[in-house]
């Protein structure tokens, strides 16, 4: 008798009812109706109840009879947006599906928005941040930890950043990392012991470099290095 409907937000109502025919088709058999509320602005799944009863008379219930009940359900879906992502040019990094590479220490500074049904800019205001180990399609995330103030605890390493959309009408896809903030924290730390090494290395090169010019050049001019060459020759 009533059917369940789906819609999507759009800011005006939206709800679920019977046919001018029905209603016609229930008054020539004498039965009353009862609709809880069936209209709905808002995304969201509603319940609608309707009770059925036998009428003896116009507007009076008939006691011989019991009543019965249905119900239908009204989803209102919401809009799906793209989440869009802002940060200062020199940290953006596309490598390994990251959006941008942080320094150590540094100010992560990230703005985020989506476009609403009339074109308008709507701000995010807050962020859930994971950590992501593994690769590939092999991705887990955790919590990060947290300092004595409750604040997250964010180390070398990678990040996924989430936005929250605080207005219910409106959503975005989770299964498409473009609506996703990844970032890379690099590890300054290991960075520059790396580069102690190298420069280490080269300089334990030029030592070795050196040291062996220097005995070439003392064997070279050092008579006693020399050969000796015999005089004469060897009589037949």
């Amino acid at each position: 008798l009533l059917k369940d409907k789906e819609a999507t937000y759009n800011g005006k109502p939206h709800d679920i009812d019977f046919t001018q025919e029905q209603y016609d088709e229930f008054a020539r058999r004498n039965i009353g109706i009862v609709m809880k509320k069936n209209e709905f602005i808002n995304a969201g799944e509603y319940t609608i109840l309707v009770t059925f009863y036998r009428l003896s008379a116009p507007f009076v219930k008939d006691n011989n009879y019991e009543s019965a009940e249905i119900e239908a359900t009204l989803t209102i879906k919401p809009i799906q947006v793209k989440i869009i992502y802002e940060i200062d040019e020199k940290y953006k990094y596309d490598k390994k599906g990251l959006n941008a590479r942080f320094n150590e220490g540094s100010e992560i500074k990230v703005t985020a928005y989506y476009l609403d049904m009339y074109g308008r800019k709507i701000e995010i205001k807050s962020f859930t941040t994971e950590v992501m180990s593994g690769s590939g399609d092999e991705i887990d995330f955790s919590a990060p930890g947290k300092d004595k103030d409750g604040n997250d605890e964010i180390y070398p390493g990678n990040y996924q950043m989430t936005a929250n959309i605080s207005d219910t009408n409106y959503a975005y896809d989770e299964e498409d990392v473009v609506n996703y903030f990844r970032f890379n924290i690099k590890n300054q730390t290991k960075a520059t012991n790396t580069t102690l090494y190298i420069l280490l290395g080269f300089l334990i090169l030029m030592i070795v470099s050196a040291a062996l010019i220097c005995w070439y050049v003392l064997r070279l001019y050092n008579p006693q290095c020399q050969d000796i060459e015999l005089d004469g020759e060897e009589n037949y």
